[in-house]
């Protein structure tokens, strides 16, 4: 990685080179050099990979050099931490019943999508539902209902309750002790569905979410840019 320029901004510049051995001496060498480097706040951040990515919607992604940007610019409920355990991220705390079926997330105040609109927890029930019927829909299996969204006998996935606006409540058939790892998979991220709506199948290319990183461009099989996002400044 290399930083350019002292702005107080981030600009990360992923590049898809064709030749994964060179991507690979590139890594090395670009993180050897970092390595030496004073931190600095800001600048731009140069990331390559050996292939574009297939798309930029959590949806619909199976490989890891989409899932790769997708972090960046989308945040799920729960991410994990250097132990691989379930940590806070969207939510700001999650508790679970006695007999381990019923999950209760309170989402952080204040989170706003790269639009501008804060974040709500009809987004989380949308998301899901609409993850559920993409190409990862095993994360939301075990969620009460969602077997049959799924298999598109149900509009809605009746374990998925919207509480109040900050809160969302979610059943499962029956206790699942990886249920909180699933929450964390980019499959699980939040989006806006005004912008789904909006973009149709061009949300694929267009990513909206609330990311450290804002979606700038995407030249294909060149470069895709992304820019530094504070919902506080917002």
């Amino acid at each position: 990685f290399t930083r350019c320029d002292t702005s107080s901004r981030v600009r990360a510049i992923l590049a898809a080179l064709p030749c994964r051995a060179v991507v690979v001496g590139l890594a090395v060498a670009l993180l050897s050099s970092t390595a030496a480097a004073e931190p600095k706040r800001g600048g731009t951040l140069h990331d390559v990979f050996g292939s574009d990515p297939p798309t930029l919607d959590p949806a619909q992604a199976t490989d890891t050099t989409s899932s790769a940007v997708i972090r960046q610019v989308f945040d799920a409920l729960l991410e994990l931490d250097e132990r691989l355990q379930p940590i806070p991220a969207l939510a700001r705390s999650s508790r679970v019943s006695p007999d381990r079926r019923v999950y209760t997330f309170v989402l952080r105040p204040g989170v706003k999508f790269h639009n501008g609109r804060e974040m709500r927890a009809a987004d989380v029930k949308y998301s899901f539902e609409r993850a559920a019927k993409g190409k990862r829909p095993w994360v939301f299996e075990k969620i009460a209902g969602a077997p049959q969204l799924i298999k598109g006998a149900a509009s809605e996935i009746t374990g998925i309750r919207v509480v109040d606006e900050r809160t969302v409540e979610i059943r499962l058939e029956k206790p699942f002790a990886p249920f909180l790892h699933l929450m964390a998979y980019d499959a699980a991220a939040i989006g806006p569905r005004e912008e789904v709506e909006k973009r149709g199948p061009a949300f694929a290319s267009q990513p909206v979410g609330t990311g450290a990183f804002r979606f700038v461009s995407w030249r294909r099989d060149d470069q895709v840019v992304l820019d530094g996002w504070d919902y506080n400044n917002h």
